[in-house]
């Protein structure tokens, strides 16, 4: 059954406060539907936004309420609510429902207004508009105008004690994170055995909430609330429901635990050694796409390759990989791609044809997905990844891959005439090539043949393990890639928890513009990856499947010398390079250098007598109980030094001093061989937002939380675990199926992350009627004017 709310995934808008009125106070917003579309639709519940940063601000719990018909002639917050609820706030903030005892019948222009009240504590936001604020997903549900118009009623109400209500009728009428559910009827009746169709529930699942493997067999569901779609009578009473088809949570599609649960694909499907047979090869032309959207694929192939296998990557029982369906491909030899104008020699395929497509099942499960293509033989195929996104889903954490950097960066691809020896952002003629022969600008529009020469940055490596752990584990988790960061940052609001993993070297403008702004929104970012934001590069403007990155770090193409700009539209070397103006070194970030260059493959040793120990991070592990251990090769294959910058007030989590031969880095990523041990640490900081950002400073973290990967050996460790499933739990994720070992808790205080800095004055110019803050945007270099930075400015 249809469900509506305002915002959907979205957090309101606007920048939420958390206030403190010195006296009881109730605060709530009004709603409504209009037209007859709306017959039958019911209020069934509500729902109240927190932002992390505002969750220490606020008691524990508040009281929600809900009343009919509340207009500006009646004081209706002096009667009786039509009911009322009890709200846990979460501990890592974000969206937290609710459903009512019995639904509320909503009546077309008749306004319903949902408030709450935590003591004299409250979050307010102003409202972005005085017109109506329609439902995310343009039904006929508004919240109603800020002012005294439509039916005469406003958007927002308060009270004081016992006295009448207020009505705000100014420009101000605020938001206060309040949000209405509805559904669209009452449904059938409960249906046991042969009825078909899915089942939604509002309220919390409990026990086995989940007994079927989420397909077409029948199973149950326990739950504790309102069930809604194949229902049992309306009320709060626990029960359970049978039924054939597939139950869902709020989100679309099955949960990461549900999905799970489905037969996993033995190796003996799938494996490939290297790229596999990179005669018969393919790209998807929509690297990333929402559910509902096709995605479609372009191969090429030496006399064979007419089926196309699609598979999904998680746990399944430890097989990792899920068959999802077959499509058929039109066998055909692709044409010689064609050269990107100006890039010293990258390709792109964009004109081969499209051979095969795949329409995403609203309901398919988000992830990274693999094309498994074969040849005519059946023995022998290559790989074409892709990830599937579901915007709509209302997820814990997300999940980017790093394709930028495996996929683009270092992919070599070189047609079907030498599809081996291509250029990349390396060299030319393999894998890693003379570097000043690179090429200057790569597309998505290739085939990977990555892991054939490269295999330790490709997402078998280093990503899969992250992916395996948390899919186990039955987290809320969505899939992004890093692309989407740059094409829509709207992709990763709503969150609590932002991972970068493995090798996440190369980093777009808008990627880490988007990755700031959720962070001083409140989001939590883990950068459990290596080399990380390390070249700065631009998607192109006209076809944004290429990329430049024209590594002004480094000599080059044409004689050029390292340290001087030559990409024509803007820097694209390092971003830590010390000759650029704009420089902004990626501790400044994450508070991690990178320094370790190279393959290599390092021991992570845990000191229980070191200050870190005691950290909630370590608690139920044997740090906890005054032991030490090691980890073989978890620092590598690339990594970072602990780093933080001044004023950050930063936590150290980890120490390792690590050793070797002319493995450093220089400062600005120009030379790689230098002398020196590398003291490697994990980095923890906060910021004024209240988000928690934390530098693993490795890309080969994830190794001890699964042991299935490329290159390496068995290390998964259960203390690695314990201590991810620790942080998660403290930053507001929560497991549906913790694996055995691990200690479940309570999150610790966020305080033990690190101390919020202090807010540094800033600059600020009179315009003749008001002070504007001041920005810049450029620098005098001594004969013209480059970007720059307001933190850029010398005397």
């Amino acid at each position: 059954m249809p469900t509506h709310s305002i915002f959907g995934a979205s957090p309101p808008p606007g920048t939420q406060v958390a206030a403190d009125d010195g006296q009881p106070i109730w605060v709530g917003n009004t709603f409504y539907t209009y037209g007859s579309g709306a017959a039958g639709w019911r209020c069934y519940g509500g729902r109240l936004y927190i932002a992390p940063g505002n969750v220490a601000s606020m008691p524990a719990t508040v009281t929600a309420a809900v009343w009919n018909n509340t207009t500006r002639t009646a004081n209706n917050l002096d009667a009786t609510p039509l009911d009322t609820k009890t709200v846990t706030i979460p501990a890592g903030g974000g969206w937290v429902e609710w459903t009512w005892t019995t639904p509320i019948t909503i009546t077309a222009g008749q306004v319903v207004m949902i408030g709450y009240t935590g003591g004299t504590k409250y979050l307010s936001s102003p409202s972005p508009t005085n017109s109506f604020i329609p439902a995310s997903d343009s039904s006929t549900l508004v919240m109603t105008d800020g002012v005294n118009a439509g039916p005469g009623l406003d958007r927002t109400y308060y009270r004081y004690g016992t006295s009448a209500i207020v009505w705000l009728t100014d420009t101000s009428a605020s938001l206060w994170g309040v949000d209405i559910l509805v559904d669209e009827g009452s449904g059938p009746a409960p249906t046991t055995g042969s009825a078909s169709g899915s089942i939604g529930w509002v309220g919390t699942a409990t026990g086995t909430a989940i007994t079927s493997a989420g397909g077409a067999a029948s199973g149950s569901i326990t739950w504790a609330g309102t069930a809604t779609g194949y229902k049992m009578p309306q009320g709060a009473a626990s029960g359970s429901v049978s039924w054939v088809g597939r139950a869902t949570g709020p989100n679309s599609g099955r949960t990461i635990a549900q999905e799970n649960e489905l037969t996993g694909a033995p190796s003996s499907e799938w494996e490939i050694t290297g790229a596999g047979d990179y005669d018969n090869v393919g790209f998807p032309r929509q690297f990333s796409s929402n559910v509902g959207e096709t995605v479609e694929f372009s191969c090429t192939t030496d006399g064979g390759g007419v089926v196309l296998d699609i598979y999904r990557i998680g746990y399944y029982g430890g097989d990792g990989w899920h068959k999802v369906t077959s499509l058929v491909n039109t066998a055909i030899t692709q044409p010689t791609p064609t050269t990107i104008p100006s890039s010293n020699g990258g390709i792109s395929c964009s004109n081969w044809s499209v051979t095969a497509s795949w329409d995403i099942p609203s309901d398919a499960t988000t992830g990274l997905y693999v094309g498994v293509y074969r040849n005519a033989a059946g023995n022998d195929a290559s790989y074409i990844p892709f990830v599937v996104r579901d915007d709509a889903r209302q997820a814990d954490i997300i999940i980017k891959t790093s394709e930028t950097t495996w996929a683009l960066a270092y992919n070599y691809y070189g047609g079907p005439a030498a599809p081996l020896a291509g250029k990349s952002l390396y060299g030319s003629g393999g894998p890693l090539g003379d570097i000043t022969t690179r090429a200057q600008a790569v597309s998505y529009d290739r085939p990977v043949v990555t892991r054939q020469g490269v295999t330790q940055t490709y997402w078998l490596a280093c990503e899969a393990p992250m992916i395996r752990w948390a899919e186990r584990m039955g987290y809320n988790v969505k899939y992004v890639a890093s692309r989407d960061l740059d094409d829509d940052p709207s992709r990763i609001a709503g969150a609590k928890i932002l991972v970068s993993s493995g090798h996440d070297e190369y980093w777009t403008t808008g990627m880490r513009d988007t990755v700031e702004a959720f962070r001083n929104s409140g989001g939590h970012v883990l950068f459990q990856s290596g080399n990380e934001v390390f070249w700065r590069t631009r998607l192109d403007s006209t076809d944004p499947n290429v990329m430049w990155c024209f590594k002004d770090t480094q000599d080059g193409p044409g004689g050029h010398d390292g340290g001087t700009a030559i990409d024509p539209v803007f820097w694209t070397g390092s971003w830590s390079d010390t000759r650029w103006v704009g420089r902004k070194p990626t501790n400044t970030l994450n508070g991690t250098y990178f320094r370790m260059n190279g393959v290599n493959d390092k021991t992570a040793t845990f000191d229980h007598t070191a200050a870190y120990a005691s950290h909630p991070m370590w608690r139920n592990t044997v740090l906890a109980s005054g032991s030490s251990f090691s980890v073989a090769g978890i620092i590598g294959f690339e990594a970072d030094e602990y780093d933080p910058p001044a004023g950050i007030n930063p936590v150290r989590l980890g120490q390792t001093i690590v050793t070797g031969t002319n493995i450093r880095a220089d400062d600005n990523g120009e030379f790689y061989t230098l002398p020196g041990n590398i003291d490697w640490g994990i980095c923890s900081q906060r910021r004024s937002s209240g988000a928690v950002v934390i530098g693993f400073g490795t890309c080969q973290w994830s190794w001890g939380l699964d042991a299935t990967h490329d290159r390496g050996s068995n290390v998964a460790n259960l203390n690695i675990q314990q201590a991810e499933y620790n942080i998660l739990r403290d930053l507001g994720a929560n497991p549906a199926t913790p694996h055995s070992g691990i200690v479940t808790s309570s999150p610790a205080a966020l305080t033990a992350y690190g101390t919020a800095p202090t807010a540094v004055p800033q600059w600020s110019l009179w315009n003749g009627s008001a002070e504007v803050p001041l920005t810049l945007a450029g620098v005098w270099d001594g004969s013209t004017i480059v970007e720059a930075t307001a933190t850029e400015i010398t005397t």
